[in-house]
């Protein structure tokens, strides 16, 4: 039987990061991954000469002085990867409308006072307070305790955030852009979540890796392994073994019993602790009441690759396009539709042969209990027909294609339903911060099942916090 000092369940970035962190220390680490590959939703897959990031758009708060950038510098990663920095950041397309978003603040903010001249002092205030919860939310991680101000935002949403200071409804729509990624409205939508994950484009800068998201990911492997880090693949944490409030080991498929001082786990915790083993002593309640927590929804995600040049039709490398300015009818609730659009090759010609393009479109797929998941690829060609408003006869041009969906995501994270940000992003995920916690003595979660928020930059950040925890 194997022993390591920390066993690491799941090979995401949450769970790479804290890995490599607490192996540099010394510590002996071992990931059990179920894929074939490391990475989770920051992997890239390469066919016909396309490369393709899996799920990631960008990557925000790389800027320097910023804790990602910082947390990259420590795992020795910025130095075996090239950052390409997006400006705009995106480009938002409505009924009438179309708003670039710059990665600067207050040219952001100049943009919307010069579109919405009566919202001038609204629009000052709003962007204040959404700079000061994701400066505060970054100093929370850091310090475990939210101050006033946050706190104060931690049980309300990214409406009622706006509606202090906005009037337009067109305003509203437009600040709520990405609320539809994150799954929800901005009537229902975390105004925490919501927030963070504009500021952290504007203020830290939106960023691809050059070659794609999986040059991150196999950075960090090599360093990981270079401090005798040990990596199994295609092997799921069947069962967790505890007792006394102390994990003593794991079980897989494969491996078999592994002993471990420390569980770290960065994988659908729902599903992990499901498998802990009948009979241990635990807190029943914790248990019981992080099982019944929602989680995110899921996306349909279609990758094309085209045998032409995109740069003809005035493109910006990543887009959202929105039929209306009902936020509702952003979570393709109803017959209207939303999507977003990334066009990588467009600032990375590596991605794509020579005179040929790449082209990712992403569709937020809401569902209830009573959903089915809906036909992928009859969503796709709908995702496709609105596309050729941008690029006229793009089906002509279209030399490869691919599409996932919940199911997809599942398959290859293990996450239930293909949840894109693990818990739900609405006004109790923060609230739920002291479940993670304490679930054993030697137990502890990290990525985007801990409850700091989905994406790539709390992940690692709650990764980073694990690894001094555990010291």
């Amino acid at each position: 039987m194997s022993k390591f000092d920390v066993v690491v369940a799941g090979a995401g970035i949450g769970g790479l990061t804290c890995a490599t962190l607490l192996a540099k220390k010394g510590a002996r680490v071992a990931i059990f991954e179920k894929s074939k590959k490391l990475g989770g939703y920051c992997t890239s897959f390469s066919v016909d000469g396309y490369t393709f990031d899996s799920c990631i758009d960008s990557i925000g708060g790389l800027r320097k002085g910023e804790v990602l950038r910082s947390a990259l510098e420590e795992l020795n990663v910025l130095d075996e990867i090239d950052l390409i920095e997006l400006n705009p950041i995106r480009r938002n397309l409505f009924p009438d409308l179309m708003v670039d978003i710059p990665s600067n603040l207050e040219q952001y903010q100049g943009i919307l006072e010069k579109i919405f001249p009566n919202e001038v002092i609204g629009i000052s205030k709003a962007l204040k307070v959404m700079s000061d919860i994701y400066k505060r939310s970054n100093e929370a991680i850091e310090s475990e305790s939210a101050g006033f101000d946050l706190q104060f935002w931690v049980g309300r949403t990214f409406g009622d955030l706006l509606t202090n200071y906005i009037n337009d409804s067109r305003l509203k729509a437009v600040f709520s852009s990405y609320c539809n990624f994150l799954g929800l409205p901005a009537g229902e939508v975390s105004a925490i979540a919501a927030a963070n994950i504009l500021m952290h484009y504007i203020q830290g800068g939106a960023f691809r890796v050059r070659g794609g998201i999986q040059k991150i990911v196999d950075s960090l492997r090599k360093e990981f392994e270079s401090y005798g880090g040990k990596i199994y693949l295609e092997e799921c944490v069947s069962k967790v073994n505890i007792n006394k409030m102390m994990v003593t080991s794991i079980e897989t498929d494969r491996s078999g019993k592994i002993e471990a001082d420390k569980l770290v786990s960065a994988m659908d915790l729902k599903t992990l602790l499901n498998s802990i083993t009948k009979g241990s002593i635990l807190n029943d309640e914790k248990i019981e009441s992080i099982k019944r927590l929602n989680i995110s929804d899921s996306f349909i995600i279609v990758y094309l690759g085209l045998d032409c040049d995109l740069n003809k039709y005035n493109l910006v490398s990543s887009m959202g396009y929105f039929s209306s300015f009902d936020s509702e009818a952003m979570l393709n609730r109803d017959e209207k539709i939303s999507f977003g659009l990334s066009f990588p090759s467009l600032v990375d010609k590596t991605l794509s042969p020579s005179g040929h393009s790449s082209v990712v479109i992403h569709r937020p797929f809401c569902y209830n209990k009573n959903s089915s998941f809906p036909d992928k690829n009859v969503i796709a060609d709908k995702l496709i027909t609105q596309l050729e408003m941008l690029i006229p006869d793009i089906r002509k041009h279209i030399v490869y294609r691919s599409v996932s969906d919940a199911s997809s995501l599942y398959r290859y994270t293990g996450n239930c339903n293909g949840a894109a940000y693990g818990w739900k992003q609405d006004t109790e995920l923060f609230k739920n911060l002291a479940l993670f916690r304490n679930i054993a003595n030697n137990f502890y979660v990290v990525g985007h099942w801990s409850g700091y928020g989905g994406g790539i930059m709390p992940s690692m950040l709650s990764a980073a916090k694990v690894s001094k925890i555990i010291g």
